[in-house]
């Protein structure tokens, strides 16, 4: 049956959709914002309580009275995760069994063996949950870029993707990613050689860096939201965080600080001022990626204007790169749905970014537009794990429906693609089928937020976790590991472990 919106969550809704000044209703602590941009000091030891589990590590002890705690170890004790079985996709979904192209597969998924998936399924979701997540925690502390031996490959004075400095994009993209991932490794190990790599490089890059160069493609503004959220997110760990071994904080002080805050200041935010400032005339990712990492830095920088700018933008920009504009209320078709799949998926994987971190700040934004990104995931997730029953006709949004409703007259706030070369245009009958099926770290934090905070049905977005295993693998961008990093904390809870 259809998911009801609970009743505490409709003030929420009624103050955010179509909000087009800056929201009311927030009250930050002491005058300040949360500390925590996607991940805050309870999500890390939360997840420090999980890598215990696994290990059999019964409790932590400072023998020696000096600040350093070792592990007290009792490996019978140790949890494993059960290895699900085969998916059970292969035998009850003709889209995803072996041999056929989902594409062209015009055959019907009937409801009844999606309902004996699931009930297949729920039996063990927890385990299977748990699976991913510690997975996904093996994948990121294997990364060659979460190692407090990483070498860095820059600074570079000018930072693109393409044009005359573009052939430094590789290197950008992995030295932010091993900022952000030796950040992480610091908290929830304890080895603070993993925070002085971080600021090593976030600093080496501060001080450097003058500019962001576009190349003739606009895409410095994707440099700009990608690196610059995990710029945003890896300071917040140093400046804020506590390793969750020895309790103790990077030890940075305000001064060490003041390279890091000028940059964003003079280098990052400007360039992203000056898409803020443009009239409506890219794709909706771009303003997703740029207000994930435009509201990152005003979370570090305890900056409530910027904070506030971030949120009128994503609930009434002018723009399709918002939450109000990318995302169909009532059949969840995102702006990007007539495009190839690649970045449809990764329209929902910014969606959730924002949201997430605007609720780690204690605004439920998820909840607006009648939970449209809830409608979003579902519709995304259903193209993508290969259902080919969409339709023309217009139908009231159920995730359990025979059929979805896709709109071929639906298109960007704009009424037209300027470029003119991207296929999306009104009246283009059908998604896009280029890149259907392929893995980004994309719904693991919206199935998170609605299924396991809120109880929402997500049978399509279950069906993709489950079936891809998406989170086992890195991104140079968050919430990658999004499968331990972001539903790790609710799911230790979920577990009821204390």
């Amino acid at each position: 049956m259809k998911k009801i919106i609970p009743a505490l969550l409709l003030p929420a809704l009624i103050l955010f959709s179509g909000c087009k000044m800056s929201p009311t209703g927030y009250t930050p602590r002491n005058g300040f914002l949360h500390p925590g941009v996607l991940h805050t000091q309870e999500d890390m030891e939360a997840l420090r309580k999980l890598i215990d589990r696994w290990e059999g590590i019964i409790e932590w002890t400072d023998n020696d009275g000096d600040g350093v705690y070792t592990a007290v170890t009792d490996i019978s004790q140790a949890v494993t995760p059960a290895t699900p079985p085969a998916d059970p996709a292969a035998e009850l979904n003709p889209a995803t069994a072996s041999g056929q192209d989902f594409n062209t597969n015009e055959s019907v998924v009937e409801p009844e063996k999606w309902a004996a998936w699931r009930e297949l399924k729920a039996g063990n979701r927890r385990g299977y949950a748990e699976y991913r997540a510690r997975s996904s925690w093996n994948s990121l502390r294997a990364n060659s870029s979460a190692q407090h031996t990483y070498t860095l490959k820059g600074p570079y004075v000018y930072l693109a993707r393409d044009g005359v400095y573009g052939s430094n994009k590789t290197n950008i993209e992995t030295d932010f990613q091993a900022a952000y991932l030796n950040a992480l490794m610091w908290m929830l190990t304890g080895d603070k050689r993993h925070a002085m790599k971080s600021f090593e490089i976030l600093d080496a890059y501060s001080q450097t860096a003058r500019g962001l160069k576009d190349g003739g493609t606009g895409d410095y503004r994707l440099m700009t939201g990608l690196q610059g959220a995990v710029f945003a997110c890896a300071a917040e760990l140093l400046k804020h965080g506590k390793d969750t071994v020895n309790h103790k904080s990077s030890g940075l002080t305000a001064r060490q600080f003041v390279n890091i805050e000028n940059s964003m200041r003079n280098v990052w935010i400007e360039s992203m001022e000056r898409f803020y400032a443009i009239t409506p005339n890219t794709q909706g990712n771009v303003g997703l990626i740029v207000t994930s990492a435009y509201m990152g830095m005003a979370i570090f920088l305890d900056d409530q204007e910027m904070y506030n700018k971030s949120l009128n933008f994503w609930l009434g920009g002018f723009d399709n790169g918002n939450l109000a504009n990318y995302v169909h209320p009532v059949t969840g078709q995102t702006q990007e749905t007539k495009r190839d799949q690649g970045h449809a998926v990764l329209g929902i994987m910014k969606l959730g970014m924002v949201c997430e971190m605007a609720y780690k700040q204690g605004d439920d934004v998820y909840t607006a537009f009648d939970s449209s990104l809830w409608k979003g995931s579902e519709f995304t997730a259903r193209y993508n794990t290969g259902d080919n029953n969409w339709t023309h006709t217009p139908m009231e949004f159920d995730p359990y429906s025979a059929w979805y409703y896709f709109d071929p007259n639906w298109d960007d706030v704009s009424g037209h693609n300027p470029e003119n070369i991207y296929g999306n245009l009104i009246g283009v009958g059908s998604p896009g089928s280029g890149s259907r099926g392929s893995g980004k770290p994309a719904f693991e934090t919206v199935y998170n937020h609605y299924h396991r905070r809120r109880g929402f049905s997500m049978p399509w977005t279950e069906s993709y976790l489950t079936r891809d295993g998406e989170q086992y693998d890195g991104s140079d961008s968050p919430p990658a590991y999004g499968s331990f990093l972001i539903a790790g904390p609710d799911l230790i809870r979920e577990l009821g472990i204390n």
